[in-house]
């Protein structure tokens, strides 16, 4: 992205926004960015950074909710995936299905 930048900024053109979905960065990177002339560098909130413009937060929460109730109606199924435990009387966890 940043010999992107470079090379756009080279050709005449105003500096780019630059916009990531997640904040995570190599070691340098967000420096050499906004070195190669970046105007702004744009991160979504799914992880912390200083970058973060993005709010996903009400999307991700509504869909996160949704899982739940779709999970919740389906009611979960208790499976033994061991055959050796069939008859131990111990609970093996919840499978969603």
């Amino acid at each position: 992205m940043a010999k992107t930048i470079t090379r756009l900024r080279n050709a005449g053109l105003q500096a780019p926004v630059c916009v990531g979905v997640h904040g995570v960065f190599a070691h340098g990177a967000e420096e050499a960015l906004r070195a190669a002339g970046a105007a702004r560098i744009v991160t979504c909130n799914t992880i912390e950074h200083p970058t973060n413009a993005i709010d996903l937060s009400s999307r991700l929460t509504g869909a996160v909710k949704d899982l739940l109730l779709e999970l919740a109606d389906a009611g979960p199924t208790w499976e033994d995936d061991d055959e050796n435990h069939e008859h131990s009387g111990k609970a093996r966890g919840p499978a969603f299905h």
